[in-house]
């Protein structure tokens, strides 16, 4: 038995090799010459893979503190197995996928190997990772030839599979890494019922029944609690007469010399399906409520005065919950398990907090399978948060919070289609256990799990705040911060060099939408920003959290965002270092005329009162009809103050343009502002690239003063540009124009 256990993190891959094959025989039935065949594998030695998990939530810890996948190793035999150059895979057409390093394992002695993928020999890391739904690992020798293999099939979360004392193959709910397998084993699981019919919307009523496996007896349960043996068992279909707006059932199956079955859970609604997607949340009332282990609840450990530090809901803990999702229609879009945490700042002190789901192969599913936000392209995700708006949350908790409980989504969907990474946004209507939760947005999570989705790359660097490390390493971004600070930024060539570190409009766009916010809660906070890997990567920044900005708890639309931004001697929340970047950067000449022009293209067009005005309508209008029912559940009276509140929303987006003008051209020293227009002839022959987007003619904008403007003419399909109206302009599509007063110009296109 191994005293000092040697534990290593990594991604699970066990090599195969392919034992030699006799030859065919030859048709005539001659046999063939085979004395150049390589003899066939002997192993040399008696090391199996003793026991593994493929799930492992709690178990064991790495040195990381992390809890990956891991493998056991033991040495059967009666002589030490020397271990150099044997190797683990997951597949059979890759062997020698991880080599493990040289070591000896004496006569009952056990190696756990962590399948982490991060592939360090030292403390025995795989590069490769175990799949929960089940998969082949194989063991090589030095040799190359198959020692063992090991197939578990689906695993569940914090349950293992291996060997047991005679020989067998079994499933353990106490895994023993590095040590005896002996706890109790059982060879498999009973079969999940299943219920009839569907849940979903029943407003009469229904009859609900449960069927499962010959041989099983059903225990049933209510109200989100785990059926046990000693509770109600299975004898005759329940009615649901549609008196309960929502009822949660759920089922497990009980057999001799099987484990119990899976949860089965379903929630059946005595209502018609909502105006907005419906969700319900499962899980055992404890794993929420117990004043121990709940991760809702104050606990013993709160402080008194809000946010309540030291509260149950402020620790990183993670429950299992089932999920399931109805479409406005009442098709069901989404149901499965998964993992679930409180998330959140300050808002976790608030009544209604904000959950974040996880998707673990554990649970049954290793990613969320459902395009959760319709058209918008991506069907799979690792977790999304049910987010409660933040700080711009509507509801009582001391006091009634002034929120719109929209704010962010807004903000992100006024930042669509800008080059900016902006987060998803959804409303829906949510239960819990049954129970009307109100009104939460769906939102993505920022983070590696949003950069795979959305570009297919995962070796990233990711930080946050002062180039803390999410993902990766800081060491490109530290060099990026040296280069700022010691070269002569004056020069072009400084601006060169910081293009190939930085997406130079991602990073404008991001700090330009921030500002024009009025976002306060950062840059000091919620500032997230990534790279891919690569000799050729440049930092991108992540938009999120932006529920501080248009005006929340009466800020002035004057605030100058700008100054704050760059403020070099910032206090909380922003320390000189959060304002450095952009500081810094606004010191280069060419990055500061595309900054202040990428500003003003959006002044003229996404960020107009018609436009912003325009989105606010249509997110007010997603949760309108539904907002009373949110508002009567958690004590804010509607009337007068969401409507209130959504009004000043409306004036602030109203009246920002101009006062963020007057920031521009003061902050800069600039002498005002002109006009450009621009036409096309023919009408529709032709569009204009400016600095920050693309714009159909007729398009009418204002621009700095002493500012140059480029602009390219490009010529619709079929067309070809011919010229500009003005005959003093080159005969060129692209022009820069510095003019000492307004524009008119025409493109030509033939």
């Amino acid at each position: 038995m191994l005293v000092a256990m040697r534990i290593f993190v990594a991604m699970l891959v066990l090599l195969s090799c392919k034992k030699p094959e006799r030859a065919a025989p030859d048709p005539t039935g001659t046999v063939p010459d085979t004395t150049t065949t390589a003899p066939p594998c002997v192993p040399m030695a008696e090391v199996v893979i003793n026991e593994l998990s493929a799930a492992n939530q709690s178990v064991i810890l790495d040195e990381d503190d992390d809890s990956p996948d891991w493998l056991e190793l033991l040495n059967t035999g009666s002589s030490p197995g020397e271990l150099g150059g044997w190797t683990l895979s997951d597949d059979k057409d890759e062997p020698g996928m991880w080599t493990l390093p040289v070591s000896t394992l004496d006569p009952g002695e056990f190696l756990v190997i962590f399948a982490s993928g991060k592939d360090r020999t030292d403390t025995l890391h795989t590069n490769f990772s175990l799949r929960a739904d089940g998969e082949k690992v194989r063991l090589f020798d030095g040799a190359g030839c198959e020692v063992d293999e090991i197939d578990p099939g689906q695993m569940w979360a914090d349950q293992s599979f291996g060997r047991t004392s005679d020989g067998a193959f079994g499933y353990f709910m106490e895994p023993t890494p590095g040590a005896p397998n002996d706890t109790e084993s059982r060879p498999g699981f009973a079969e999940k019922p299943t219920f009839a019919p569907n849940p979903g919307f029943y407003p009469e009523g229904t009859e609900v029944s449960l069927s499962g496996g010959a041989e099983s007896a059903i225990y049933v349960a209510f109200e989100g609690h785990e059926p046990v043996d000693a509770g109600a068992i299975y004898e005759s279909p329940t009615v649901l007469d549609g008196a309960a707006e929502a009822s949660v059932m759920r089922a497990r199956a009980y057999e001799v010399d099987l484990w119990p079955s899976p949860v089965a859970t379903a929630t059946y609604f005595g209502r018609d399906s909502g105006f907005l997607p419906v969700i319900s949340l499962v899980t055992d009332p404890a794993n929420f409520f117990d004043s121990d282990t709940g991760i809702y609840v104050m606990g013993d450990g709160a402080e008194p005065d809000y946010p309540y530090f030291g509260a149950n809901f402020w620790q990183d803990w993670e429950r299992p919950i089932h999920i399931s999702l109805w479409e406005p229609d009442g098709r069901l879009g989404l149901a499965m398990d998964a993992g679930v945490n409180i998330h959140g700042g300050w808002s976790r002190g608030l009544d209604q907090r904000s959950l974040r789901i996880t998707a673990r192969g554990g649970y049954g599913h290793s990613s969320i399978p459902y395009e959760v936000f319709p058209g918008y392209g991506i069907a799979e995700f690792s977790s999304i948060i049910l987010r409660n708006s933040g700080n711009d949350w509507y509801g009582c908790l001391t006091a009634c919070a002034p929120g719109s409980h929209l704010r962010d989504g807004l903000m992100h969907r006024i930042a669509e289609g800008a080059d900016l990474d902006t987060v998803a946004y959804r409303p829906v209507e949510a239960y819990l256990n049954g129970e009307y939760w109100g009104i939460y947005n769906i939102r993505e999570r920022p983070g590696a799990g949003y950069i795979a989705e959305h570009y297919g790359i995962e070796d990233i660097d990711l930080l946050e705040a002062e180039a803390l490390v999410i993902n990766g390493d800081n060491e490109h971004y530290l060099d990026l911060v040296a280069y700022l600070r010691n070269s002569d930024l004056s020069d072009p060539v400084a601006y060169s060099d910081v293009e190939a570190m930085v997406d130079i409009a991602s990073l404008s766009n991001y700090f330009i939408f921030q500002i024009w916010f009025d976002n306060t809660d950062w840059p000091g906070h919620n500032i997230k920003f990534w790279r891919p890997r690569t000799a050729d990567g440049r930092w991108r920044w992540l938009l999120y959290d932006t529920d501080f900005g248009l005006g929340l708890f009466g800020a002035s639309v004057a605030n100058d965002t700008l100054a704050y931004a760059v403020d070099a001697n910032g206090s909380w929340p922003n320390p000189p270092w959060s304002t450095e970047l952009l500081r810094r950067m606004l010191d280069i000449p060419e990055f500061r005329a595309q900054f202040i022009n990428r500003y003003a293209d959006f002044l003229n067009t996404q960020l107009r009162p018609t436009e912003t005005q325009a989105a606010l309508d249509e997110v007010v209008a997603g949760i309108a009809p539904v907002m009373p029912r949110h508002a009567d559940r958690w004590g804010e009276s509607l009337p007068g103050g969401w409507e209130s509140e959504t009004a000043g929303i409306r004036q602030w987006l109203g009246e920002r343009p101009a006062y963020a003008t007057t920031h521009i051209v003061d902050h800069f020293g600039l002498a005002g502002t002109w006009t450009l227009d621009l036409a096309a002839d023919p009408p529709g022959s032709g569009t204009f690239a400016l600095t920050a987007l693309e714009v159909d003619g007729p398009y009418s904008g204002s621009y700095f003063l002493d500012v140059p403007v480029t602009i390219t003419a490009v010529p619709a399909p079929g067309y070809s540009f011919a010229g500009w109206s003005d005959p003093l302009l080159p005969a060129t599509a692209t022009v820069t124009l510095d003019p000492g007063g307004s524009v008119q110009l025409i493109a030509s296109f033939q």
